[in-house]
């Protein structure tokens, strides 16, 4: 089933007009006026990409433009659930960190928080890790070396975005080595 075929969609609070989002865990921005009139922004499914924790991050942007990244999971629960209680945090029940589906989340303390890490074998030790040994990574290290190489060899950023199936920014990050900065060019 297609995302945009799901019938449970509902608005983001704060978003409204803008985002809505499904109990299934994905997020969609509605159609739209351009705020500089040239016509009407088409709505679309949201594709998430991790943040640095492996946590997969939309940018929404409001009435004035304004840019948020923010968390599907946390998304996803202050919609269905309500704003996250003083004190706790998003768990993911099974354990998968990008499956963000409303039946798979609940909030909790940071004692249940980390007894699921120990349950599921996620624990923290994956942020001391780099690059492809990361559970969650898209690529390798061949990858980012060939993306380095391509955009020195005049490819646009939007043009390796698209090729490799990830957001413009990921790949601005890559370049200027944000992200991936132990891999050295052969």
């Amino acid at each position: 089933m297609r995302p945009e075929d799901l019938t449970d969609w509902v608005p983001i609070p704060g978003y409204e007009g803008f985002y809505e989002v499904s109990s299934q865990g994905h997020i969609r921005s509605l159609d739209r006026d351009r705020q500089n009139g040239t016509g009407v922004l088409k709505g679309r499914v949201l594709k998430g990409r991790p943040n640095d924790t492996g946590y997969l991050i939309v940018a929404l942007y409001d009435r004035n433009g304004g840019r948020k990244d923010k968390t599907i999971h946390s998304i996803i629960l202050e919609t269905f659930v309500g704003i996250r209680p003083s004190g706790l945090q998003c768990r993911h029940l099974d354990g998968n960190s990008q499956n963000n589906s409303l039946s798979n989340l609940c909030w909790g303390t940071s004692l249940e928080q980390a007894n699921d890490r120990k349950r599921h074998g996620t624990g923290h030790r994956e942020m001391s890790r780099k690059g492809e040994a990361i559970s969650w990574s898209k690529f390798t290290e061949k990858d980012i070396r060939d993306i380095r190489r391509k955009y020195k060899e005049g490819a646009t950023q939007g043009t390796l975005a698209k090729e490799y199936g990830v957001h413009q920014s990921y790949i601005s990050r890559i370049v200027l080595k944000v992200v991936w900065s132990h891999v050295v060019e052969d």
